[in-house]
């Protein structure tokens, strides 16, 4: 069997999954690349995250942590742009598994608008390494229940805005609308 690949978008990240039809003999995980222009055949490998001995988060790509998964959210994408993802398997750290062909995703748009329907999401609260990265630097103690309340209801804390996503734009132009 081919190895397949497939893309979804949404209006706030891509979701990348694939198949090799196999289990892979001496696979170590996969490299996973965004591919943005049609005629560029390697693209950028995503980031994957880790922790250094301090507990401070490590962005690093794919290729050098290959994802020990068979799907992956691409949360870095650019909004309005059209991409699609290449899929590698690896046989360790910057080590492509050799005689195994690649999976190629389609294409996808990361947008709001699908067809006559817009559509958005907001984050809400979520328990993400990302939210407990802005909240909490690990290296340090845990910070008080009240400082991470006063900061969501703060409206100018970019932790709050970050968390509603797209979706205040999306509420006042509904309200502009309707007048």
């Amino acid at each position: 069997m081919k190895p397949k690949a497939f893309a979804l978008a949404n209006n706030d990240y891509v979701h990348v999954a694939w198949d090799f039809g196999t289990k892979l003999t001496n696979c170590d995980g996969f490299a996973v690349y965004r591919i943005e222009k049609e005629n560029d055949s390697k693209g950028t490998a995503l980031p994957v995250f880790g922790r250094d001995k301090s507990g401070k988060r490590l962005k690093v790509s794919s290729e050098a942590e290959p994802i020990r998964k068979y799907n992956w959210r691409d949360v870095y994408e650019e909004r309005g742009k059209r991409m699609r993802y290449r899929v590698v398997a690896m046989a360790g750290p910057n080590k492509p598994l050799q005689g195994i062909d690649e999976a190629l995703s389609n294409w996808v748009e990361v947008t709001s608008h699908f067809g006559k329907v817009e559509v958005y999401f907001n984050r809400g609260i979520l328990a993400t390494q990302r939210v407990s990265d802005i909240i909490w630097d690990p290296t340090k103690k845990k910070p008080a229940f009240e400082k991470i309340e006063k900061m969501i209801n703060d409206p100018n804390s970019k932790l709050r805005q970050s968390l509603s996503g797209q979706l205040f734009g999306a509420l006042t132009k509904l309200l502009d609308r309707a007048k």
